[in-house]
């Protein structure tokens, strides 16, 4: 009897743990950033404006349901969607697109003559109850800039 009240306290106890919810905020600033600023003299490129773009992911049951961007339906992980994004690395096929990826396309095709954002940064909110639920919110913010031609430099 006191074998398998055990055995039941520890499987409730493991139970428990699984199914207690993590939450975490992340700021940080953006490792994809092509145009490096640093390098290039200001008369280089033109800011043009300030965007910001946002993405968010809700992932039901190891993924096997996804709801990207508050309408857009992946199931059994095979997007009912044409998605738009900019990346660096290939989207994975588990979860598609990066939440980063597509906060990031979201700011730039606000300026459709920007070639890239600098002065970027993120901010990466996540709430995650392990095998069940995963939410995430990305939002990307920095300067549309636009580099000039050799034309315009001369």
């Amino acid at each position: 009897m006191f074998n398998k009240l055990l055995t039941f306290g520890l499987l409730f106890t493991i139970y428990s743990f699984s199914l207690s919810g993590c939450s975490t905020l992340e700021k940080n600033t953006a490792s994809r950033i092509a145009v490096d600023a640093g390098s290039m003299t200001r008369n280089s490129f033109t800011i043009l404006k300030p965007v910001e773009g946002t993405s968010t992911r809700v992932s039901i049951l190891l993924g096997l349901y996804q709801k990207v961007d508050g309408n857009k339906i992946r199931l059994l992980w095979i997007p009912f969607y044409r998605d738009q994004f900019a990346h660096v690395q290939p989207p994975s096929f588990w979860e598609g697109t990066s939440s980063e990826d597509r906060a990031y396309f979201q700011a730039i095709s606000q300026v459709p003559e920007a070639d890239d954002i600098v002065s970027t940064s993120y901010v990466k909110e996540q709430f995650l109850i392990p095998l069940l639920y995963k939410e995430e919110r990305v939002t990307f913010r920095g300067k549309a800039v636009r580099i000039k031609s050799d034309g315009e430099l001369n």
